[in-house]
């Protein structure tokens, strides 16, 4: 559905303070409201949804479209709003209604998996009994994975199984998924952020996966800083907890700077001042 730009498109984009120096790569819906974007950079392969609704962001209702920021080949859906972005979003697909506002960065790595396959050293600190992260992972088979490697059979189909959902993760672009709020947080790298999902506030993520539904939001909040984790469902961390190499179950709640290196928490877990 989406169409190229006409020249004179191009050039009432230009006169918004748009610039470009792949205009015939920029793709747009038929019924999008170009004075909606405004002061951005498009470079390489974009396409931008239509814009003419508004979006709730802190109870107040805020116009969609596109403004003061850069965008590189990035898939942008409908009823979006991107303002304030201090450096790019760069290979990225955000979906329908998400918000992304005062983002320093919001970039992704051909190929990356998103914290699916990082290596987790549980139960024994000088390894040996690794669990590998994917966002199914659960108490059982986190278990299977750490206590049945003395059975080949047993430790090779769950090696496979695993394998296959580190390879499922792999991506050429990461994914904001539909009704997703990101506000006022620093980079954010390598990081698929599911439904629904806040993250407000949060300092620095980086190859993770922020699993959510609409039912169960998940939320990342101020002061986060979190490098390959998978946070699931209904989940909320803030309160500057410190993530490394970490698993957060569903409905998990951390906070009050809580830190964790290479552990898993399962559902219905908390963390404060740990």
């Amino acid at each position: 559905t989406h169409r190229p730009l006409t020249a004179d498109e191009v050039r009432r984009l230009e006169q918004q303070g748009c610039r470009s120096d792949t205009w015939a790569s920029v793709s747009v819906h038929p019924d999008i409201d170009l004075g909606r974007v405004r002061d951005a950079e498009l470079r390489g392969t974009v396409r931008l949804g239509c814009n003419r609704r508004s979006v709730q962001v802190d109870g107040v209702a805020l116009p969609c479209g596109v403004s003061r920021a850069i965008l590189v080949d990035c898939d942008v859906g409908n009823d979006v709003r991107i303002d304030r972005v201090g450096s790019v979003v760069a290979n990225v697909i955000v979906e329908a209604g998400v918000v992304l506002q005062d983002v320093d960065a919001l970039t992704a790595d051909t190929g990356a998996t998103c914290g699916a396959g990082t290596e987790i050293e549980t139960v024994n600190e000088g390894g040996g009994r690794v669990v590998r992260l994917v966002p199914t992972l659960t108490a059982q088979t986190a278990w299977l994975q750490a206590f049945r490697l003395h059975d080949p059979r047993i430790a090779g189909a769950i090696s496979m199984a695993i394998q296959r959902s580190v390879d499922d993760a792999k991506a050429s672009r990461v994914r904001v998924c539909a009704g997703a709020h990101v506000l006022h947080t620093g980079p954010i790298r390598n990081v698929h952020i599911g439904p629904a999902a806040v993250v407000r506030g949060a300092a620095a993520l980086e190859d993770g996966t922020i699993l959510s539904c609409p039912e169960h939001p998940t939320i990342v909040g101020e002061g986060v800083q979190a490098r390959h984790f998978i946070i699931a469902e209904g989940a909320a961390v803030s309160g500057g907890a410190l993530l490394d190499t970490v698993f957060v179950g569903q409905a998990v709640t951390m906070g009050k700077q809580f830190s964790a290196e290479n552990s898993l928490f399962f559902a219905n877990c908390e963390g404060f001042h740990g």
